[in-house]
């Protein structure tokens, strides 16, 4: 092959990879979108509850949510360097 062909057929390649990563970037960023309408229904429903015991237990879930939401966003800053 030429040096020509061999060019293009690596510069596709390593395009491939970055569509992929930008792919994977937009499906996670639907997922925080998600998960940030959740985590302020709970949040509502917190100021809503007057059963200590329920707030409790949507608070924990509150803070699952954020980890999550804290874990992708770090994800998107790795994938979008």
């Amino acid at each position: 092959m030429k040096k020509k062909k061999l060019m293009e057929k690596l510069q596709h390649f390593f395009d491939a990879g970055k569509k992929e990563k930008l792919a994977n970037i937009d499906e996670i960023k639907e997922v925080l979108t998600l998960l940030k309408q959740k985590e302020l229904k709970i949040k509502n429903e917190i100021s809503e509850c007057a059963d200590s015991e329920k707030v409790i237990e949507l608070q924990r879930s509150v803070d699952i949510i954020y980890a999550q939401r804290h874990k992708a966003l770090t994800l998107i800053k790795e994938l979008q360097q």
